[in-house]
């Protein structure tokens, strides 16, 4: 069975956002949402969801890394693990 406990230290995120880009056309967008609220309601931080093209993806996160300012969460294919 599926344990649905919640993360230890929830409501520390409470005043804090993460940034997510997740790729067009994988998750919909009332998926995204319930993944986004799911998250707020167990660390009290926001979600900043935002839709990226897979075309050109890959310089794009390699960029976002160089410059320091990634987003703290990104969907990669399998592909693409290994370069990052």
């Amino acid at each position: 069975a599926a344990s649905t406990s919640k993360i230890a230290g929830s409501g520390s995120g409470a005043g804090k956002t993460i940034t997510v880009w997740y790729m067009d056309g994988d998750l919909s967008d009332a998926v995204q949402k319930a993944i986004g609220d799911k998250f707020t309601a167990d660390t009290g931080a926001k979600v900043n969801i935002q839709v990226q093209e897979w075309d050109g993806i890959n310089t794009k996160i390699a960029t976002a890394l160089a410059q320091g300012n990634p987003p703290d969460v990104v969907e990669v294919g399998n592909t693409d693990v290994p370069l990052f």
